[in-house]
Order: C-alpha cells, then structure tokens, then sequence
C-alpha cells in the first residue's frame, strides 16, 4: 500500500484508539484467526492498529504493541473481511497494508518507509483480493481525473457530456469486474466479500443473478446475509420515513417477544417511546408521557417503551424507579437496537404515535404538545 493512500484514507482512527474497541465477531470458536508480524526498523513500544473500513474512514478494530521484534493479533470472523494493519509514527498512522482477515494464521511484514510494500502472506484469499483490487484499482484510476474534472463545476456543455460519459462507462466496466470475479469464485469467502461491498454499484439483473449464485452455494455467507439484511433494513427505514408504521417485535422484560403490530392493532393510538435509562432528557420527559397515559388509557391509548439501553439490570430499575406501567421491550443492543435502525432513531428521546391502522399521526411529540395532539385524536 502506497503511503499517499493511507493519509488520504485515514481520518479519524486515532480519535477512535481510546474508545472502546469492537471485536469481529464470530460464530463459533472455529473462527480463530491469528496476525502477526513483523516491522522493517521497528523498535519496542510502537503501536500497530488493525482497523476496518467504515464510511470513508478506517476505525480501529484492535491495537498491538511491538515487542520483542514483533506484534500479534488474535480474535475470531465469521467469515473474510477486509482489515488494514496501521504502524504508528509521531502519533499518527503512517505505514501498513490491507489484508483479508480470515479463519487460520497470517505473517505480515510492514515497512516504515510508506513508499515500500507491505509483504503479504500469499495465501488463496489473500491472492484472489490482490487480483480482483489490483483490476478495480486501475478502473478507479481511469476515472478519477473525470471525476475531479467534473466537480470543479467550471466545464463546457460538451465536456460535462463527456465526462460523464467516461465515468458512466468505467463505472459498467467496474460493475463487470465484480460480476465475473463473483462468478469465478463463487464459494470464495472473498467473492463474498466483494459481493456486499460493491452491491450497490451493481446493476439490478447482475445484482440478482450474483445474489442468487451465491444463495445456491452457501446462503449463510455473512456478506450475503449482511448485504440482504441491510437492503431490508433500508426497505423499511423509507418506508417508516415516508409516514407509515413498520412492524416489529422485541423481548419484553420477562422475555417474552411482543410484536408491536398486536399492540396497535388492540388501540386507538399507540405511542412507541424510544429512550434510556442513562438518558437524562428521556427520564425528565417520563412525567409527561405517564401523565398521559394516566388520562388516555382508558380513552384508547397505549404505550410501547423501547429501550435502548445495553444493560438489563439497568433499564428494569429505571423502569421500577419511574413507575412506568405501560409495555416494555429492548433487545439490549443500544443503539444498535433493530427498532432503532428502523425507524431512523439517532437521538433520544423520540417518539412515533400510530392510529390503530397502522397510519403514523407524528413524531417526536413532547410535553404538552403530546397532550394537545392526544386530546385532538382521542376526543
């Protein structure tokens, strides 16, 4: 990996180094997998990041200490996934390579010179993503200078066209690219990757017919799986934000799942309360929501708290605490909570309120705004 690369790729990983670090997870303990390596002028304290891809940045998965004329990584993968290992220099990523990352053992040889390469383990996956980014890598390269050219928003009628029909063609060459490598390699850990990496640069057909390929051979590839989960996640993120009610079901606090349709079916409106035990706006706005409830339960009305809490013990408290006596649910992921991604939620509290239809009549309604809107559709 060039150097110029890595600065250009690299934003906001050593903001990230002193949170919290997640590990890739596994399925079983047959996902082991071990890295280690060596670095060219290396001494004994530097620091080695493995970081994955996230947006336009790389974000730490874990961090090494070079000790002993070498550093390790160990964790598990449910699958083949694309990681970065990242030397640090003066504080700042500066030298390292990427690297498919699977079950079994890699070697790696980094270089302080950001100008050399990185020595690679030559193993099948390793050589299948060398093969298929080097052919992507020149595409890109084709196609920069007209994707540059384009934004500077300063060209002629005729030039636009023609920029735009060098990136449209290059962008159908790339596209094949991902078809016929996918097609080759169809049961490869990497094909999968590939596949729900560049799955939206795919045209429908091709997008169907690699989807299906890979389905055939192994549906439990975890880049497939993710692929199809997040198109359906994002099927119903539009439709949840184009106003209508999108199902769900969580663990109640005895475990037992509640589907929310049940629930708006049974009511005149349903209020779904998105909130947490550690938030504080949340628990000021609970007096409200319980006044609320007090007057219009027996006028139609109920209420679905959605915790995003993380920890079990805590929202139970809270919930006892407050003495909210409505339902509630959490599948304890935090924001990672599925109702959350669903409907959007990226800050708490926040609310949606459903007729018994299944029609959404608002969002985010607090303090006596929620009360006039209930005595408007109750009354």
């Amino acid at each position: 990996m060039r150097g110029i690369y890595l600065r250009s790729v690299f934003v906001a990983v050593m903001a990230c180094v002193a949170s919290s670090l997640s590990q890739v997870k596994a399925q079983s303990a047959d996902g082991a997998f071990s890295i280690r390596g060596v670095v060219d002028g290396g001494a004994n304290g530097d620091t080695v990041i493995l970081a994955r891809v996230s947006g336009r940045n790389l974000m730490p998965v874990d961090t090494a200490v070079y000790h002993n004329g070498a550093f390790e990584f160990k964790g598990q993968t449910d699958g083949a996934h694309l990681l970065f290992l990242l030397g640090v220099k003066e504080g700042r990523p500066a030298f390292g390579s990427d690297v498919i990352v699977e079950p079994g053992s890699l070697w790696v040889r980094l270089f302080k010179d950001p100008e050399r390469t990185a020595e690679v383990p030559k193993s099948v996956s390793n050589s299948l993503w060398r093969s298929f980014s080097q052919h992507d890598n020149e595409i890109m390269s084709q196609m920069r200078p007209y994707v540059e050219a384009s934004r500077r928003g300063n060209l002629s009628i005729a030039d636009q066209a023609l920029c735009k029909n060098a990136i449209d063609s290059l962008g159908a060459e790339r596209a094949r690219n991902v078809s016929s490598f996918v097609k080759a390699h169809p049961t490869s850990l990497v094909a999968d990757l590939v596949f729900s990496m560049y799955y939206t640069a795919l045209p429908d057909a091709d997008f169907a017919a690699l989807s299906a390929l890979l389905a055939k051979n192994n549906p439990q590839l975890p880049g497939y799986v993710a692929t199809m989960a997040n198109i359906e996640n994002e099927r119903m993120q539009k439709q949840a934000k184009n106003g209508v009610f999108v199902d769900f079901s969580l663990p109640d606090r005895d475990g037992k799942m509640v589907k929310v349709s049940d629930v708006v079916k049974a009511n005149k409106v349903t209020l779904i309360d998105f909130w947490a035990s550690w938030c504080g706006p949340c628990r000021a706005e609970m007096p409200t929501v319980k006044r609320a409830y007090d007057f219009f339960k027996r006028k139609g009305l109920e209420v679905v708290g959605v915790s995003l809490d993380s920890n079990r013990e805590s929202w139970l408290k809270a919930v006892d605490a407050l003495g909210l006596n409505w339902i509630h649910v959490s599948d304890l992921k935090g924001w990672q909570c599925s109702a959350a991604q669903t409907y959007g939620v990226h800050s708490i509290p926040s609310s949606v309120l459903v007729d018994s239809e299944g029609r959404v009549i608002a969002k985010d309604l607090r303090g006596e705004r929620l009360i006039q809107v209930l005595l408007r559709v109750l009354n």
